[in-house]
């Protein structure tokens, strides 16, 4: 029993390290087309993908510049892990911005997309949902609205450069 739970555990252990070292290869863009496609509406060009990703809010995904742009009113839904509409575009997303308006980041909205370094949250986010940021392995800095109080669990788990949550 105590060998295959050390099994299991060199398993798990083998595997982290393995994803973190090939964290820019696994970023090609040359084998995310096909996939892309096929998952997302098309926006207004063929570098776009848009949708909804609240009652009232929109996101806009613009694949050239790997910028995903969260815009509109109220809070981004809850998802599951792997479940928000830009999860396909997790390994290339670079930047984020959230416009004003937006007040909730859902529970995993922003899990395992681990490219993009920094992020600022207008005055309108009060709330970040529980894993919304987990296994972002690159965000190193958080910057927030004065009107943030509510952290949800493991908000940030796994961000093993985050170092900062600062005021903006």
């Amino acid at each position: 029993m105590y060998l295959i739970y050390l099994m299991i555990a060199f398993s798990m252990s083998t595997q982290e390290s393995t994803e973190e070292s090939n964290l820019l290869e696994r970023n090609s863009l040359s084998n995310q087309s096909p996939q892309i496609k096929a998952e997302f509406q098309l926006g207004a060009s063929a570098n776009s993908y848009d949708g909804p990703c609240g009652l009232s809010a929109n996101y806009y995904y613009n694949y050239s510049t790997h910028h995903l742009q969260i815009s509109g009113n109220g809070a981004i839904f809850d998802y599951q892990p792997g479940q928000p509409p830009w999860y396909c575009f997790h390994k290339i997303i670079r930047h984020v911005t959230i416009n004003s308006g937006i007040t909730a980041i859902g529970t995993y909205a922003f899990y395992n997309c681990y490219i993009f370094p920094n992020l600022s949250l207008p005055d309108s986010v009060t709330s970040i949902g529980a894993y919304a940021f987990a296994h972002c392995y690159n965000l190193s800095r958080l910057y927030n609205g004065r009107q943030l109080n509510y952290l949800g669990e493991s908000a940030f788990y796994g961000c093993r450069k985050f170092g900062d949550l600062g005021a903006t």
